[in-house]
Formats: C-alpha cells, structure tokens, sequence
C-alpha cells in the first residue's frame, strides 16, 4: 500500500485545545545480535522505553518480549530510515507465552506504520512480533510501549514517520541532489482548477529565503531558475492561487524513484493560496514563515506526522487526529498541533526554523552540509548572525532547533534576567527566554559553549569539550563527558565536572563544586565554598573564603587559600596544604601529607602513613593510625602531637629543617649539652627555636634515636 500524497497547510493551527502532558522519552535500545522469532531467543524491552532493530529480509521476524502490570498499552511500530533502508509497510502481531497469536495490525498507525492496543487485568508476558507486509521489503525499524491509548515514537520513529519509501529526490539515503526552483509562469491550480496568480515580491522574498536556509542546512543544492523572472522550467514550481478551499497552502510530494524532476510534473510544485491570509507580513514566529517551510518540507519529501490533510470545513484537534505523543511542532513543521501539547510553553508563535525529527529526516534522505555557519558562531546575544532569528535581541521569542556544520560555537544567553535551562546535548529540549521546551539543537549537530544571564540559569554540556559560564545568579554548570571549563560568576553557584578532565572556577558567590570522574581542578574564588574532586586525581584551590574542600578518590592536592578552611583528603595519596588561616585538614584511607601552612592548624592524618608538618602557628598533629611522619622547621609555634607512638620504630619525627636542634644529644641530652626534651607530667615538652613540641601521652624515657630524623 502506498498512496499519492499532498500536503495542504491547516489554517486553524492556533489550537484552543488543553495541553497535554510532557512525556519525558524513556531508554533506546539496540538491537545488537539477531532477535529470534521464538519465545527462547526474543529480545527483550519494558514500558516506555524503544527498540531499533532490523529485519535481514521481509520474511523474517523479530520478537521482543514484554512484561506488563494491569493496565492499557499502546505498541507502535514504524519503519526507520530513509527510503528503501526502512521497513516501509510493518506489521505487528502480538503473542503469548506459547507463541500463539491474540493480535495483529498493519496499517493502524501513520502512513503504513502498525499501533496495536492491548489492555490486562493481570500482570502478563507478552511477545510483540515484528515482520514486513512486503515479502520482499528487509530493513530498519522501531517499535514502542507506552502507557495509555496514545503512542510515543522516539527520533528515529518520528523521522522514519515523516518519510515515505519512493517519495523523495533521491534513489538512496544520505545522497547529495541538485534542485531549480523557479516563480511559476503560468498554469492552473490543480487542487481547485482556479487560474494562477503571479507571485508577488513578499511571496519571492519569502520563498527565497526559506529555500536557501533548506539548502545550507543539507545536501540538497538549490538554485533558482530566471532569478528575475518566472520560468516553468524548474523541478520546483511556485505559485499563487485564491480559492476558499481551507487550506493556506499546499505542495506536492516528489514521485518515486528519485521523483519526475520534468517541469510540466506537479511533484515538488508548491501552492500558496493568496485568499487565506496576507503573504506580506513575515518573519520571527509567524504562520507565513512556517507556512513556507512545512510547505518546502512537502516538497522535498516529508508528510504530515498523522493521517490528517487540510481541507474544507474540516477542523482538526490534537485530542482528536494526533496518532501518537510527539505530533507537534516542538519536534516538527509537519504537524498541525501546537506545542503546548507536549509540555512546551504557549505563546511562542510558529517554529522558526525546521525542527528535531524534520532535521533527522531530511539529513537521512540528502546527508548534511557541514559548511553550514561552520566558523565559531554564536547564537542568541552578540549572534554572529546578526538581526536573524538565531540573534535574540531581535528575536524576542526564540523557537528553534539549531543545526550547525562546525567551529566551536557558543550559545549566549547573557541577556536574559530570568532563569535559564539550556542543554548542550543534541536531541534534549531547553527552556530559553522564559518560555519552556523552545529550543534544541540537531541530532549530529555539537555546540561547545553556553554563557548564562543574570538570572539563576543550569546549563548542561555535552561530550565535546565544553566552557560553560554562568555569569551572575545562582547558576547550575553540568559538565558531561568532554574535558570541560565551568565558570560559575557572580552568585552562589554549583559546579559538577562530569566525566574527563575539567576545570571549574567558582568565581564570586558561594560555590559548590563537584569535580566527578576525571583528574579535576577546582578553584573556590572570593566566597566560603564547598569543593569535593570526586574520583581522579584532583588539584582543588579554596583560595580566598572560609572553605570546605573534601578530595574524594584518587591522589588530590588540596589547597586552602585564605581564611578558616576545612580540608579533607579521602582515598588515594593526598597532598594537603591549609595555607592562611586556622584550617582543619584530614588525610583520609592513604599515604598522605598535610602542610598546615599558616596560622593554629588541625592536621590528622587518617589511616594511612602520612607526613604532617604543621608549618607556622600553633599547631595539633595526629596522625591517627599507622607509622606517620612528623616535620618541623624553625618559628614552628606551639605545637602539640597528640597520638605519637614512641614505641613504634617507623614512626618519626623530623628535625632537619631545625637550626637549633641538630643531633639526638640537642633534643635528649645524652652525652653533653642541655636536653630540649623534659617529661612534664604525662607529656614529653620539647623546647624549640622561637617554639615548642607538646608530645602528649608520651614517656620521655621512650624516646631515642629512632624516633627522630636529622
């Protein structure tokens, strides 16, 4: 089954309707080896999530096995991929336990995709089989689960949706195709058979400048025919007509086998209906520029996400014609429904640019162009574009999907007061300018960099390596896999690194900073910060407030800085350094060393074998467990050694930085010479040059020369 398609514009998109609730896409599987048509050798998914699979041939079948508690259940499967690599015609057949069939479908969903419906009333096992109608027809596909009567389709479902197996200006996928397009000359409208009407110059602009925008942001290559003129000679004729038909526009689908590209053929004409509404008011968000893109998507080869198509005195609602969850303009031009439907924010006007799953499709069909703003650009405030819709001084309501070729490119939203939520990660959905779920960035498409507002903005990167400034506000900076910058600014802000090796600065404020997985360098600022490297091996600056700065694992050097801070090494081997100040440091499960540095210190060491050198200031030592070392220099202040074991041979204190104290006989007095070391109760006092060592709990008469180094 394979219809003729057209695509007409709706002129009620403007949806009155309730919005429905944001569905958050659940896990992707993959199909990794050959699912079997048994019960014994079937894959396996869970509600919610989707599988990718292949079938090697049109008589094979996949299996996937299903679990699922009482309730209602919507199974969707729709081929994926361009042209013939999709399974064009699916079907389903739902299974028991034995392998018996309760249910079948072909058909039921968009286009010729399958939706099968099943309610239980116990929890049950169940098998959905996956095959092709055609015998002939192998390929790629996806099958989904969803809760409820309505069905979720993931990026590949939603792209795979919108195309259909012959209808295209290519052969096979990803292919790079040149196109004309040319101002009709002449004809009749087909739809209503009414004369044509010439375009106008608003109608020429228009068409122009969403078909060059088509043109960069894909293989496919466009050129305009008289470009003074009107000529019928091109592949893509546009035209005017006035008709009370219900439709804003309309455009023809390219034929099959790589599409007629002879000028008298209708595939791939597009035409505008001058009755509808004004053609002269266009630009940022509004129904004449989509219109103009979803018309140019029909063109060359998307459908409409549902079994819907504008006509006379028909209405559609979403309630009523959408076919599955993400049939909106949040993921597409094609659709009729706004976006408030899937959980973004209302009053944003029309998409202004191709959206997610159009992105995925029409790169699948003709590949990408990687010369599109492939220098450093800059989206949003200071755009490199600027007065486009990528520049958000002069586009107030941003609502878009980003594809960009290379460079390393930054978002900027460092002109909004309110909060921000921006992800980095192509495919996820962020919150810009006060509005919610208006903004993401192409599948394959990796933007760098994120600069922040003054407002309490998060920001999310991705696996490139990222640099992320939160400007002021309380702001929320999430590195991911890449080796990232964090900056955090004015405000009270948290910084987590992610997975490499990154490097966050907390500026102003009160910061807290999470290093994560890689060998990390966290840098406090001017505020009392909270710092924890996590795993890897992480250098950790507090620098000027009262901080906290906790290692975790891996071997850390942590640095206090100014002020009272508090200094924690955790595993691995620590270097410890509390600098100004009366600081705290603790070694942690390793061989550490902890540098008081100045000011009256707390140095414990922890449980490994550990150096502590208490530095200036009157300072306390323990170190807690195993054989440690104890170091003092001159002007060591008042110093106190709570826990050392005399009677241990391995653990030692180091006299080698003392000027005054050179030789056993200086500190004990054996032999000649007056003893620095007296026993004072229970504690051994020895006398320094411009201090003192309190050895607590320890018998002078235990003391020898294996307890000192000189």
């Amino acid at each position: 089954m394979n219809p003729a398609l057209s695509g007409c514009e709706y002129l009620g998109l403007t949806s009155s309707n309730a919005p429905g609730p944001a569905r958050v896409p659940g896990d992707t599987i993959v199909e990794t080896g050959d699912a079997g048509a048994t019960v014994g050798s079937a894959a396996a998914m869970t509600v919610g999530t989707y599988f990718l699979g292949e079938l090697s041939s049109g008589t094979e079948s996949d299996w996937i096995e299903v679990t699922l508690d009482p309730g209602t259940y919507t199974i969707a499967g729709v081929g994926t991929g361009p042209l013939d690599s999709a399974v064009n015609d699916i079907t389903l057949t739902l299974r028991d336990v034995s392998g018996v069939s309760i249910d079948y479908d072909n058909g039921s969903g968009p286009g010729l995709n399958a939706e099968l419906s099943v309610t239980t009333s116990e929890t049950m096992t169940l098998f959905i089989d996956v095959g092709s109608y055609v015998p002939t027809d192998s390929g790629t596909y996806g099958v989904s689960i969803t809760e409820g009567s309505l069905a979720s389709y993931n990026a590949e479902m939603g792209a795979g949706n919108l195309m259909r197996s012959n209808q295209a200006w290519v052969s096979s996928g990803g292919t790079s195709v040149d196109l004309t397009w040319a101002v009709r000359a002449s004809g009749t409208d087909p739809l209503n058979g009414t004369p044509m009407v010439a375009l106008d110059a608003s109608q020429i602009a228009l068409a122009d400048a969403a078909l060059s925008y088509t043109d960069a942001i894909s293989g496919l290559n466009v050129t305009r025919v008289a470009p003074d003129g009107s000529s019928n000679d091109a592949t893509l004729l546009i035209g005017a007509y006035s008709a009370n038909d219900g439709a804003g526009a309309y455009a023809y689908l390219p034929g099959s086998n790589g599409g007629n590209t002879s000028s008298p053929a209708a595939n791939g004409d597009i035409w505008l209906n001058n009755q509808s509404f004004g053609w002269q008011s266009y630009g940022f968000g509004t129904y004449t520029s989509f219109t103009m893109l979803h018309e140019i998507g029909h063109a060359i080869g998307l459908a409409h996400p549902g079994t819907y198509n504008a006509s006379s005195g028909v209405t559609f609602s979403y309630q009523n014609h959408a076919q599955f969850t993400e049939d909106s303009q949040q993921y597409t031009v094609m659709s009729y429904f706004d976006e408030t439907h899937t959980g973004a924010s209302g009053g944003l006007g029309f998409p202004d640019t191709f959206m997610l799953h159009d992105f995925m499709a029409i790169h699948q069909l003709y590949g990408t162009d990687d010369t599109y703003n492939a220098g450093n650009t800059i989206y949003g405030f200071n755009a490199t574009e600027a007065g486009s819709a990528y520049d958000f001084t002069a586009n107030a309501t941003p609502f878009m999907t980003v594809y960009d070729g290379a460079g390393s490119d930054t978002i900027d939203l460092s002109g909004y007061a309110n909060g921000q939520r921006l992800t980095l990660e192509a495919g996820s959905f962020s919150d810009i300018g006060g509005y919610s779920g208006n903004f993401s960035i192409a599948f394959g498409a990796v933007i760098e960099h994120a600069v922040g507002g003054s407002g309490n903005d998060e920001i999310t990167g991705n696996s490139a390596p990222n640099q992320l400034e939160g400007g002021a506000g309380a702001d929320t900076l999430i590195g991911s896999a890449g080796n990232d910058t964090l900056i955090g600014g004015e405000g009270n802000d948290t910084l987590m690194g992610g997975a490499e090796f990154d490097l966050l600065e907390g500026g102003e404020g009160r910061d807290s900073l999470v290093g994560g997985m890689g060998n990390d360098t966290l840098v406090g600022g001017r505020q009392n910060d909270r710092m924890s490297g996590g795993n890897g091996d992480d250098i950790i600056l507090g620098e000027m407030g009262a901080d906290r700065l906790i290692g975790g694992r891996g071997a850390d050097t942590l640095s206090g800085g100014n002020r009272n801070d508090k200094l924690i090494g955790g595993d691995g081997d620590d270097d410890i350094f509390g600098d100004q100040g009366n600081d705290l440091l603790r070694g942690g499960s390793q061989n550490d060393a902890l540098h008081g540095g100045a000011g009256n210190d707390i140095l414990v060491g922890g449980a490994g074998f550990d150096t502590l050198e208490g530095g200036d200031g009157d300072d306390s030592l323990t170190g807690a467990f195993n054989a440690d070392l104890f170091i003092f220099k001159d002007a060591n202040g008042a110093d106190t050694i709570s826990d050392f074991d005399a009677q241990n041979d391995f653990e030692k204190i180091d006299f080698s930085g003392m000027s005054s104290l050179n030789t056993l006989s200086d500190v004990l007095g054996h032999g000649s010479g007056t003893a620095a070391a007296t026993q004072v109760d229970a504690d051994v006092f020895i006398a320094t040059d411009g201090g003192s060592i309190l050895l607590q709990n320890v018998l002078y008469a235990d003391l020898d020369a294996q307890d000192f180094i000189f």
